[in-house]
């Protein structure tokens, strides 16, 4: 059992390390370019390499906190799922900031979660009634590209390539939104400590959670 844990833990470290760094270099070119400079792939790389501490940090207390839910969750009872999915929430709001507010404020890991809880309360209260819909558009995405996508190519041809052909669009789709949704945590970073939001709406920024 422990060392199914080790695994996970591993494994779990080693994704998380390598979305932040990438999520992190995203950030920065999107605040780069709400912040009237001119973005490129190179200055996000180099940014993320200049922060490595900070996105190995948030690696392991990403994983961490993986761990302690799945194990939770593995108890397999009903008050286990909605004790998991209730901490998976509160965990989601206080953790919401933390990469812009290790990149940009010079905190450590758990001055940053702290400081990410508090940016939340401070701008949105208690009004988290919804997020933003971002879980419903992968949705409607898959069910209006990589589906079809999939369906045509196994009439064409046979259901091993439909699957492959529906996994492959549904991968891009998920690299697409994925990235999106970090621009638009980016945007609501910059609208949370009151700076420039670019081309973002505010008054959309404003109602994300209600």
């Amino acid at each position: 059992m422990l060392y199914l844990i080790f695994l996970f833990f591993i494994y779990y470290l080693i994704n998380y390390a390598a979305i932040i760094f990438f999520n992190l270099a995203l950030v920065h070119c999107t605040l780069e370019y709400i912040n009237g400079a001119k973005p490129s792939l190179r200055k996000g790389i180099a940014f993320s390499l200049s922060r490595i501490g900070a996105v190995l940090s948030w690696a392991l207390i990403s994983a961490t906190v993986a761990i302690i839910l799945k194990i939770i969750e593995e108890k397999s009872e009903r008050i286990s799922d909605f004790i998991t999915d209730l901490l998976g929430a509160i965990w989601s709001m206080l953790a919401f900031f933390v990469l812009p507010v290790m990149a940009y404020e010079n905190l450590n890991v758990f001055q940053a979660i702290k400081r990410s809880g508090s940016l939340f309360k401070k701008t949105w209260g208690e009004r988290v009634g919804a997020s933003f819909a971002f879980g419903f558009i992968y949705i409607i995405f898959f069910l209006l590209i990589a589906l079809p996508a999939g369906v045509y190519v196994y009439n064409k041809s046979n259901i091993f390539s439909g699957i492959i052909v529906t996994l492959s669009v549904l991968s891009v789709i998920i690299c697409f939104l994925s990235s999106a949704e970090t621009v638009f945590k980016a945007g609501l970073y910059q609208y949370a400590i009151g700076a420039p939001v670019g081309d973002f709406s505010k008054e959309k920024l404003s109602n994300s959670f209600v």
